[in-house]
């Protein structure tokens, strides 16, 4: 679960949830968040649409993607991801979109 400045709590039950601490540099306000094929992607709603990974939902790499769409969610199953804007954005990586 993410939250405003990048706050993403995580639960091993759904009941309990915890505050993790973050490492990433200039980690925005995430609107987003999905977990696939090992990795957890999640979209900001900044005004660069930027993407961010993690492995481990603790330490996160901004992808370097500036789509200039303002994202408000994103899903995946199946090794497809989907991230949604004012434009539908999908990915088998969550790096090339």
């Amino acid at each position: 679960m993410v939250g405003n400045n990048g706050t993403v709590f995580t639960s091993t039950s759904g009941l309990a949830w915890m505050p993790q601490t973050l490492t990433a540099e200039g980690l925005p306000s995430l609107h987003g968040i999905t977990f696939d094929q090992g990795l957890f992607v999640a979209v900001s709603g900044d005004a660069n649409g930027s993407i961010w990974t993690s492995t481990d939902g603790c330490n996160w790499t901004n992808r370097g993607i500036d789509f200039g769409v303002s994202f408000v969610a994103i899903a995946a199953q199946g090794g497809r991801f989907i991230a949604v804007g004012n434009t539908i954005m999908t990915s088998t990586n969550a790096m090339d979109w």
